[in-house]
């Protein structure tokens, strides 16, 4: 009596077991950056299920991450192989969604920095009248140039 619940048990878990393996490896595809061809391929599997619109932001993304020499075409062999490899290392493991979203977030992150550089250079552009106030000028000359010769 116990023998056929042990063996159905077992049966259970190497079920379970091929379930959990079949769905670990059906998982969304990524970005593979251990060779160039296995950079490819994934390059292109990423780039399959879009459409037009989506495949467009896609390859900004990628111009923007990786430079817009480093990104790879189809059917494109890079002449620096190691360099492009290390451009896309950041990026290993990322889905085609992932890699949009960092562009963004570096994105966002340059805007806010610039905004953050500007907003000190107006609060040092209000202290700086007061400072000028300081200065009394009297009196200015100009110098003209012609053809090399003082006038």
């Amino acid at each position: 009596m116990k023998s056929p619940e042990k063996l159905s048990r077992v049966v259970l878990l190497c079920f379970a077991g091929v379930i959990a393996g079949l769905g670990a490896g059906c998982g969304p595809q990524t970005l593979e950056t251990t060779s160039v061809e296995k950079l490819e391929s994934s390059l292109t599997a990423l780039r399959e299920p879009m459409v037009e619109a989506e495949r467009a932001h896609f390859e900004e993304s990628l111009h923007y991450l990786v430079g817009e020499g480093a990104v790879l075409q189809q059917d494109s062999q890079p002449q620096h192989a190691q360099l492009v490899l290390d451009l896309y290392k950041p990026l290993a493991g990322m889905t085609a969604e992932g890699i949009v979203a960092e562009a963004r977030r570096r994105r966002l992150d340059e805007v806010q920095s610039a905004i953050a550089e500007l907003e000190v250079l107006r609060d040092a552009g209000d202290v700086a009248p007061e400072l000028l106030d300081v200065f009394k000028l009297q009196a200015a000359r100009v110098y003209k140039r012609n053809r090399g010769f003082l006038e």
